[in-house]
């Protein structure tokens, strides 16, 4: 039955592994498949509490055939390992202040240090701007920075430094920049 329950967990894990890769993939968006892959152990974990497997079908099946019900030490093991598995993405899922930063239109312009002049300056320029706010929705943050790069330079390598924390490209493999 331990066994069922592994390869369902394993399963959806592999799911969220895959959501987080590919060419279009930032941190922005990674964190929100983060967050609602930790909503949803949290909710799976609720519902093992009252024995209801609906998220784990190979369980369910195994257990249905054993006529026996879930036995209370694999119940209590899963709900351990659930808690566990929250904790870890907790952990991991980073800091979402530093993500907010990447909407030009929320931040205030008077938490820019006076070390960065310029950069409150364009930043107002950005947010007194109508046209780039609408844009701003319409597009997504990393087209939305690159399309604003030669306008507004120093905000834009400072958003792509939140952005794109990693390569996520071999050399050679893929590479927009040979």
């Amino acid at each position: 039955m331990s066994l069922a329950y592994l390869s369902d967990i394993f399963s959806h894990l592999n799911v969220v592994n895959k959501t987080l890769q590919g060419p279009d993939i930032n941190r922005i968006i990674a964190h929100e498949h983060v967050r609602a892959s930790k909503q949803k152990l949290t909710v799976w974990k609720k519902r093992v509490e009252v024995e209801n497997l609906a998220n784990f079908p190979l369980l369910e099946t195994e257990i249905q055939q054993a006529e026996d019900g879930l036995p209370q030490e694999l119940r209590d093991q899963i709900i351990e390992h659930l808690e566990s598995l929250c904790e870890t993405v907790q952990d991991n899922v980073g800091d979402v202040e530093e993500l907010n930063s990447l909407e030009p239109f929320r931040i205030d312009v008077s938490t820019i240090g006076d070390d960065e002049p310029f950069i409150a300056d364009k930043l107002i320029d950005l947010q007194n701007s109508s046209d780039k706010k609408d844009l701003f929705v319409d597009i997504p943050a990393g087209k939305f920075w690159c399309c604003r790069q030669a306008q507004f330079p120093n905000l834009t390598k400072k958003a792509f430094e939140i952005l794109v924390p990693f390569v996520t490209t071999i050399i050679g493999v893929n590479n927009p920049f040979p």
